[in-house]
């Protein structure tokens, strides 16, 4: 194994301190790991039988099951062990594929090693495959196509349609999918997806009440009769959007109630933006399917140019794909997970649990859930799901513990499907945790977003995000006092603006590169590059951040810096208040974080409410509208103790 040190990055701060070294783990997977021979495990889904020795590659097993057991009997030996997965799909449409501490490996010297052999295309679904066979043609059209679902025995499968959620919440996703030659279809919807990929959505007219509004057009004439519809909405800002259930539709006013079973996240409001989901009269586009969960029936337009006989067709039906729990000392190499109704992978409280060369794709919730320590993902994509793409967790704050797990050189594209808001590709929290070198695209809110303390996000490019939402970060943090000695630094931006044309509530508001929310202190944002936003960033009057050597290039504005906790946001930054109330249930003015932290004790006698000790140092910038580079005056920064110095405009982009 390969230990990598990334040296931290010399940076202009009031108070300067000494972060210890963040270790990335790079595991270099060979036929050889450390000092003892490697057992050699196969597993072929095709040629295989459990009956066989596994052994060797002329006499393998069949099933993953028969595989993880043989494992765990050889576990005690005290050698590495390969498991050599051929090409082929390994189900688990019903119940995942679990681990618990039985399957660890012995040490960090013998890991268990599951691997597609010789870089083969290896599937792990919690799916079932339609087979071609089963599609009759709809005889009222042309180019539709239907299964029957208790025919197949699925109809336990079918679940429900997204539900009442609250804000980033995927807790009321679970039901059947749809996906078509790896790529997953769109729910019969009014008004259908724009040819070029964009969501098209409607604009509510006057509010009747939070539950009702008023609509245009005769289109929702059409649903009256329609049994499990759902509408999808940012219903009041459009920073938030959430599933609701119709209650019923007056065609004569032309009001739509909604079920006050299921209200929306926030009351709805004049202008809001809305489209119809899973509605049979609008199956109308390629690519489009509906659920029939009264007839147990789905309906499918294939995509153009594909053939509903020569095409692969999945229906999700399993909750989760791979489940661990208080896992070690185990990698997983060149694995494709697909096709679940939630989560992709789940590993809680793991140690030396690496993913290298995976994919997750095409599932309900997020891709990869990894909480526990000295862990990672690395050279994998996530895309397609319905949710987020990675979500971390390690270390602990209290005692200042880092977790060292990292995500590096992931590519995360076209997330967010059915959740848009607060399910970002990347979701970190904890404590001495690595990001660095992701490629993060298209997503429609924040491409990474969390808290934590010791972090360093390094190296990512993040484009074309915050496209459909306003008041949003393509990188997002905010509304604490808790979180210190965090570095974004030589990170790449690109194509951050709000794109909607025609609507939303909230139209006004702009969307940031790089966001730091209500109060939010204690950020090095060094040298990073942000070409084509509405704002370079929000710093929203926090303190002790430190803005150096950034680049911004055709942006409507480079910073925009404001002291909100001196007016309308006094109850965070008071003595007492939320900040306080948030350091004193971490012991702040004792060890370890009086030691890591030594200008935190003293920070309420300190003007707590202004925005002090901000550094403004050495960016240059190019290209800007006419707000410029900072919208506050050089007289308010002096006065609150900043320091603006050496930022310059080029002349040449």
């Amino acid at each position: 194994y390969k230990v990598l040190n990334f040296p931290m990055a010399v940076c202009v701060s009031p108070k300067p301190v000494m972060l210890s070294r963040l270790h990335l783990l790079v595991f270099i997977i060979c036929s050889v790991c450390g000092l003892a021979s490697t057992i050699n495990l196969y597993v072929d889904a095709n040629n295989g039988n459990d009956s066989n020795n596994g052994t060797s590659i002329s006499s393998p097993f069949q099933t993953l099951g028969k595989a993880q057991s043989t494992v765990q009997t050889l576990i005690s030996e005290g050698q590495p062990i390969t498991v050599n997965i051929r090409e082929g799909t390994y189900s688990f449409a019903s119940s995942p594929w679990s681990f618990t501490t039985s399957d660890s490996g012995s040490s960090t010297s013998s890991f268990v090693l599951w691997t597609a052999y010789n870089y083969e295309n290896v599937d792990i679904v919690a799916g079932v495959q339609i087979p071609s066979s089963s599609w009759a043609p709809v005889s009222s059209s042309g180019s539709a196509y239907v299964v029957d679902l208790s025919a197949l025995n699925l109809t336990w499968a079918i679940g429900s349609l997204p539900g009442p959620n609250g804000l980033g919440d995927c807790n009321a996703i679970g039901g059947l999918e749809l996906f078509f030659d790896g790529t997953s279809m769109n729910l019969a919807r009014f008004p259908n997806i724009a040819k070029n990929g964009t969501w098209e959505w409607e604009i509510a007219g006057n509010e009747v009440n939070y539950l009702s509004f008023y609509y245009s057009g005769q289109e929702p004439s059409k649903w009256v009769n329609e049994t499990n519809m759902r509408l999808h909405g940012y219903w009041s800002f459009d920073w938030a959007d959430s599933w609701v259930e119709i209650e019923s539709i007056d065609t004569a006013e032309q009001i739509i109630y909604i079920n006050p079973n299921t209200p929306p996240l926030y009351n709805v409001s004049s202008g809001c933006r809305w489209m119809a989901i899973n509605a049979y009269s609008e199956l109308d586009t390629e690519g489009e399917y509906y659920i029939d969960k009264v007839n147990e029936q789905l309906y499918f337009i294939p995509p153009l140019g594909s053939s509903i006989e020569t095409g692969s067709a999945w229906v999700s039906t399993g909750s989760i794909i791979l489940n661990a729990n208080v896992l070690k000392n185990v990698n997983f190499q060149g694995l494709n997970f697909l096709y679940s109704q939630q989560l992709g992978v789940q590993v809680q409280d793991a140690t030396n649990v690496n993913f290298v060369s995976c994919s997750f794709a095409n599932v309900g919730t997020y891709g990869l859930i990894l909480y526990g320590q000295n862990s990672s993902v690395q050279n994998s994509s996530f895309y397609g799901n319905g949710c987020g793409g990675v979500s971390l967790d390690g270390g602990n704050q209290m005692s200042l513990t880092n977790g060292e797990l990292s995500v590096v050189k992931n590519t995360l594209l076209n997330n967010s499907r059915l959740i848009r808001t607060y399910t970002p590709a990347i979701s970190f929290n904890g404590v001495g945790n690595y990001l660095g070198w992701n490629n993060i695209k298209n997503g429609p809110h924040s491409g990474i977003l969390g808290s934590g303390n010791n972090y360093i996000i390094e190296y990512n490019n993040l484009e074309n995000l915050c496209y459909e939402t306003t008041d949003a970060g393509a990188f997002y943090t905010g509304r604490s006092w808790s979180n210190w000695l965090n570095y974004l630094q030589h990170n790449s931006f690109s194509n951050i603006r709000f794109q909607e044309v025609g609507g939303g509530v909230a139209t006004t508001a702009q969307v940031q590169a790089i966001y730091l929310d209500d109060q939010m202190s204690g950020w090095q944002v060094l040298n990073n590059s942000v070409v084509n936003a509405q704002v370079g960033v929000l710093l929203g009057g926090g303190r002790q951040n430190n803005i150096t050597g950034n680049y911004f290039q055709d942006c409507d504005l480079a910073i925009y810096f404001d002291n909100r906790g001196m007016s309308w946001q006094t109850s965070y930054c008071e003595v007492g208040g939320t900040f306080n109330q948030e350091l004193d249930a971490l012991n702040y003015q004792q060890p370890p974080w009086s030691v890591e932290y030594p200008w935190l004790p003293n920070i309420f006698n300190e003007e707590p409410c202004v925005p002090v000790y901000n550094h403004f140092v050495n960016n240059t910038y190019c290209g800007l509208g006419p707000s410029g580079f900072i919208d506050q005056s050089l007289a308010n920064i002096n006065a609150w103790n900043d320091t603006f110095l050496n930022n310059d405009e080029i002349t040449t982009c």
